[in-house]
């Protein structure tokens, strides 16, 4: 017991030491006894509540609870819209460390990070899990939780810490995940909070039936392969279209229409058409592999929208086996049939493969009257990759000797003949190339315009005279008898001239 004598206006100072022995919160009271010197006997007592409460960590967040705006899908690129601040507060007198696990863009759409995190291995002394569960379930999330990483962030008294949560969504739809925050405190569990996350993502208002479209094997120069997709509007609105094609693509990929209006909740059918020539390995170098033959190009379906936001175009993958129509192999390259003579008969044996992705029908063309292939005449058709044997026969004639066409007495001498195949595919597209190259030089040496302005010059016909007629007429002009003939069929011409036209 401590005493102090305090003399009349004076005042002094009593100094409490709380020595706690658990963390826990301490009440009592100090008593003060008051003894004066003209009452020694009488003492005056006044008692003083005292509460103790030891040092402890006291963690806040704000909000507690997170929402992002709704939006489309791709507004979530801009910084206003797929991130938000979390903070956390200590308001009490004793640090303490707040651990969540390490997020990324491969596996999760919520990703959060601080400046002040540092990124380290969890130990067993930083546990966010119950004490309580049993050792089974630790056993068996042992090796998951040595190998995970997660933030360990320290926040002394008084002080806060901003945790930035990103949003990015792969998905259209409502997006919810709870943020799971341990804090520790002299490495001992202090508690665990729990912030909840909503995002709602909006797409697009229309969509693709189906998204890719396969137009299968395509033979280069020879095919015209055209496959449909839907664009389906499931807004309330309608909605204007745009369709655009890579530009190495333009003059042998088409599509039809190339824009429209799509109604609400209603589709509209789309075709994609591909007419595949020979310079389509060069110029679309960036969209063919050349190992599996696979033309993979992309169409742009663009939402013409009348405001300004502007959405991504859809894409709408196009898929095509190339192969060409110059597939075939014909072997040996050259056969030596020895002597022969005529009215006589020899074969050599020949192989053809078909190397294209295709069923081919080939021919064998322009071959010498004395010689034929077998069987069937050189006509027929091959599978992929299929192989099959063909017997040339030779029978020689006299005119083969050289010299007897021009009636000479030869009697022999050596001859050479080419054998060629071509297949059906091949042989309509060279004939449509020249055909097409005919039409182009006819147009091109056509005096369409003439130099004189307005109609060009009238061309006299006479038109009462049949055609058979004027044909007569010309081959006879110089004949009189044929002459007076003519002019009285002419006369009787104009006389029915019903009956003549």
């Amino acid at each position: 017991m401590d005493a102090a004598r305090l003399k009349p206006g004076l005042d002094v100072t009593v100094n409490v030491k709380f020595s706690p022995i658990h963390e826990e919160e301490v009440t009592g009271e100090i008593s003060f006894l008051t003894l004066s010197a003209e009452y020694p006997e009488t003492f005056h007592e006044f008692r003083v509540s005292v509460r103790c409460t030891p040092q402890s960590a006291v963690p806040v967040l704000d909000p507690t609870e997170l929402r992002f705006p709704s939006a489309p899908i791709w507004r979530y690129n801009d910084v206003n819209f797929n991130e938000r601040v979390l903070t956390v507060s200590n308001d009490g007198r004793k640090s303490f460390s707040l651990v969540i696990e390490e997020r990324n863009d491969r596996d999760h759409s919520f990703l959060w990070r601080s400046d002040r995190a540092d990124i380290q291995s969890l130990t067993s002394s930083i546990s966010c899990f119950d004490e309580n569960e049993n050792m089974e379930n630790n056993e068996n999330t042992l090796g998951n939780q040595n190998s995970r990483k997660k933030y360990r962030i320290e926040v002394p008294p008084k002080f806060k810490c901003y945790l930035k949560i990103t949003f990015r969504p792969r998905c259209v739809g409502l997006h919810h995940e709870m943020l799971e925050i341990c804090f520790l405190t002299d490495n001992k569990t202090l508690g665990q909070l729990s912030v909840p996350i909503w995002a709602e993502v909006t797409g697009y208002q229309i969509y693709l039936d189906p998204p890719c479209v396969d137009l299968g094997i395509v033979m280069i120069d020879s095919d015209v392969c055209q496959q449909s997709f839907n664009i389906v509007n499931n807004g309330r609105s309608p909605v204007n279209i745009l369709m655009k094609i890579p530009k190495n693509l333009k003059n042998q990929a088409s599509v039809y229409p190339k824009s429209t209006i799509v109604q609400s909740e209603s589709c509209s059918k789309i075709n994609v058409r591909l007419i595949p020539k020979s310079s389509i390995v060069e110029v679309s170098k960036r969209f063919y592999e050349p190992i599996s033959n696979m033309l993979e190009f992309p169409i742009q379906v663009q939402i013409m929208s009348q405001g300004s936001e502007k959405p991504p175009p859809l894409m709408l993958k196009v898929l095509a086996t190339l192969t060409t129509s110059r597939g075939l192999t014909l072997e040996p390259g050259y056969v030596e049939l020895g002597y022969v003579h005529t009215h006589e008969s020899v074969y050599a044996e020949l192989t053809l493969t078909n190397e294209s992705l295709l069923i081919q029908e080939y021919a064998f063309i322009d071959l010498s009257p004395s010689m034929e292939i077998q069987p069937n005449h050189g006509f027929g058709a091959i599978l992929p990759g299929e192989t099959i044997k063909l017997h040339l026969i030779y029978s020689p004639c006299l005119t083969d000797i050289p010299g007897n066409e021009i009636r000479a007495n030869g009697l022999s001498g050596e001859r050479s003949f080419q054998v060629q195949v071509v297949t059906l595919a091949e042989l309509a597209g060279d004939k449509r190339q020249t055909i097409l190259n005919k039409l182009k030089d006819e147009i091109n040496t056509r005096s369409i315009i003439p130099k004189s302005r307005g109609f060009p010059h009238p061309v006299p016909v006479n038109v009462k005279t049949p055609k058979v007629l004027r044909k007569t007429i010309d081959q006879n002009e110089d004949d009189p008898e044929m002459q007076l003939n003519n002019d009285t069929v002419i006369n009787r011409g104009d006389e029915n001239g019903k009956k003549l036209f």
